[in-house]
């Protein structure tokens, strides 16, 4: 598969570039430094330009298959640090308009517990996040890349994580609708970027935001 990713540099998208070449797949990531990927490799194609220009995402997605989305409007390596408070939604709009004009229909974006229904059972400390000044931003950039996604005519996944950690080996995934299972705290970067992967070619994944956490 070819794969054509947003935010390669970030904290999650590394290890979604790891996992996509490790499983034999091809990537094209866009960035706006490309001295910031670590490796070159064979399978990699590098992409200079910003997600929120239509052009870049149009040449960057050509002859791609499917798009995965890890870009974080709080970051600065994943193209955001407050620079753009809809870099994500803005970002997949013009994903989603390359792709109904180039042919690919497969989309999974990295969301957050907390955005849509997940809201009804999110923890306590989530809830107050969303009204914080500091994330007030992030949760209405999901909301927005949430209502994108779910009027577009193309197969997505909104991949909803719990808070996210960078230490400690793979656990069992809990993937978790409408509080069931209820989901746990955590799950490492490293887990979340191989769902996002993986659930490229699951049609169980298909349409759906389902919540993703480890235990």
């Amino acid at each position: 598969m070819r794969i054509f990713l947003l935010g390669a540099t970030g904290r999650t998208g590394k290890y979604v570039l790891n996992f996509s070449l490790l499983m034999g797949h091809q990537v094209t990531a866009l960035v706006r430094d490309p001295a910031r990927l670590d490796r070159i490799l064979p399978d990699l194609r590098v992409v200079t330009g910003s997600p929120e220009n239509a052009t870049d995402i149009q040449e960057g997605m050509r002859n791609c298959d499917a798009v995965i989305v890890t870009l974080n409007n709080l970051s600065r390596s994943e193209g955001g640090g407050g620079q753009a408070p809809f870099l994500i939604a803005n970002s997949v709009r013009n994903c989603l308009s390359a792709m109904a004009r180039r042919g690919p229909d497969r989309i999974a974006v990295m969301s957050m517990l907390g955005v849509g229904d997940s809201l009804e059972y999110a923890p306590a400390a989530i809830r107050g996040m969303i009204g914080s000044a500091e994330f007030k931003g992030l949760f209405a950039d999901h909301e927005a890349t949430d209502m994108l996604l779910r009027e577009s005519a193309v197969n997505w996944t909104a991949a909803r994580a719990v808070a996210l950690c960078d230490n400690g080996p793979l656990k069992d995934l809990v993937v978790t609708y409408g509080g069931t299972p209820r989901p746990a705290p955590t799950i490492s970067r490293r887990h979340a970027a191989k769902f996002l992967v993986e659930c490229l070619d699951d049609k169980n994944y298909f349409k759906k935001s389902p919540v993703i956490s480890e235990r």
